[in-house]
């Protein structure tokens, strides 16, 4: 049990002035929830965890709901999913990022609302007399950092959803998605029938961990990830991109295989009841450091305390 109780309670919050510890704890798992009020302003949760093999489970953030002509249309995009096993072979520093969710859009829309903690892309205001249209924000990506907290320090990634814009109302579009190694396109339709923008992907996307923003009245913007979701620069309202997802940090181990699956598909359910991110880490098992013996004794050192030493090391 004290090998349990070393693992879990040494998790602490970069700014304790944005948020609360939310954490969960079941045997050798520990489930970390969004820790912030604020959906786009937050911190992120770190530690100091000790050589071993470690499964990593990551659900990326949903994205906002929108208003289309007065009408308020609940967010339906959903955040992407990865797994894998993390292997320390020291103390690291470990870094984890919980996605944000997108807020919603506004009516009358005044203001931009922001896309979610860690990637979210923000959506513009309502330019038009009426100001009743407005897309949602996208969500963030939810990540694993170790040793550092850039985004090259990243192992695994969830990629957040793109969100609705003015179109996924008013054409009933196909919900957006986080990936999964690629995140869906932005779609639009302009009356004429829907195309599609380019999704993000391993290799690209609107930018390296920032979904895009926004660019027309009652558009919306892109998912994080590790590429963020692009947004549609059409006439009319689009709906945004999911970031895409990562697993190339992570390794099989014990029969778990490491995978990134896209919120459109079949994941195991999320364990947050809520549409921000979250991240279960469980400890498989620790990694055993060998000390080296003793060979000789300094010539400072006591004859009889350099014995001592080494048959009680």
């Amino acid at each position: 049990m004290p090998m349990l109780l070393l693992f879990v309670n040494i998790w602490q919050l970069r700014d304790q002035s944005k948020g609360v510890l939310r954490i969960t704890l079941n045997g050798n798992e520990t489930l970390l929830r969004y820790p912030c009020q604020n959906t786009h302003d937050c911190t992120y949760y770190f530690s100091k965890l000790e050589p071993g093999y470690y499964l990593i489970e990551l659900w990326g953030a949903n994205g906002g709901g929108s208003y289309t002509n007065g009408k308020f249309y609940d967010g339906r995009g959903i955040g992407g999913y990865s797994r894998g096993v993390m292997q320390l072979n020291y103390p690291s520093d470990v870094y984890v990022y919980i996605g944000g969710k997108g807020e919603n859009g506004k009516n009358p829309s005044t203001i931009e609302v922001y896309g979610g903690f860690n990637g979210g892309g923000n959506s513009p205001r309502d330019n038009d007399n009426d100001s009743d249209d407005q897309g949602g924000g996208g969500g963030g990506a939810t990540d694993i950092r170790v040793n550092g907290t850039s985004y090259i320090n990243r192992i695994i990634i969830a990629g957040g959803a793109g969100e609705n814009g003015f179109d996924t109302g008013y054409y009933d579009l196909s919900p957006s998605y986080g990936g999964g190694f690629t995140g869906s396109p932005p779609i639009e339709n302009n009356g004429n029938g829907i195309s599609y923008g380019v999704s993000a992907d391993q290799n690209r996307g609107y930018s390296f961990g920032e979904g895009q923003n926004g660019v027309h009245t009652g558009g919306t913007s892109g998912g994080g990830g590790l590429f963020g979701g692009y947004t549609i620069k059409g006439e009319v309202g689009g709906q945004g991109g999911g970031g895409s997802g990562y697993i190339g940090g992570v390794i099989s181990y014990k029969n778990i295989i490491p995978t990134t699956i896209p919120g459109n598909s079949n994941f195991p359910s999320k364990p947050c009841n809520d549409k921000n991110g979250c991240a279960r880490i469980t400890l498989i098992e620790y990694i055993k450091r060998k000390e080296k013996p003793i060979r000789s004794c300094p010539e400072t050192v006591p004859r009889f305390a350099c014995r001592f030493n080494i048959r009680h090391r």
